[in-house]
């Protein structure tokens, strides 16, 4: 985005564009947002993306729940710790979302239910990985 900023702020203003959404990993600072933020001439949203949470089954899972610990400063180990460090970035975004959440819809398959993601969680701890 660094580099197409002229181009974009001139597509953007004649297309009337008024509201512009970045999608944002969950263990996002949000820097990349506030970068577009500053240089176009709209209202620029972070939204909520989920993408890698959902996908617990896959190997990569692992390294997103370390990640969002790191990014929240709450252990995630448990499925209650897990839930915590969701609502930190829900709440990290709340103030750029004034009266609206916003949640792009990038997941073509979600599967899982809270028993899912504590075995997960459990065998993460324990530094092995759950069969989904």
């Amino acid at each position: 985005m660094r580099h197409a900023i002229p181009e974009s702020k001139t597509l953007l203003s004649e297309m009337n564009i008024e509201v512009f959404c970045t999608t944002d990993d969950l263990t996002s600072s949000l820097e990349t947002h506030e970068q577009a933020e500053s240089a176009l001439d709209t209202d620029v949203r972070p939204t909520w993306g989920l993408d890698r949470a959902l996908h617990i089954g896959r190997n990569s899972w692992h390294t997103f729940v370390d990640q969002l610990e790191h990014a929240t400063d709450t252990a995630t180990s448990s499925f209650l710790g897990f839930l915590e460090a969701f609502e930190k970035t829900h709440n990290f975004r709340r103030p750029r979302l004034p009266g609206e959440r916003l949640q792009p819809r990038a997941v073509r398959n979600a599967s899982g239910e809270p028993t899912t993601y504590a075995r997960h969680l459990s065998a993460r701890t324990r530094g092995t990985h759950a069969r989904s």
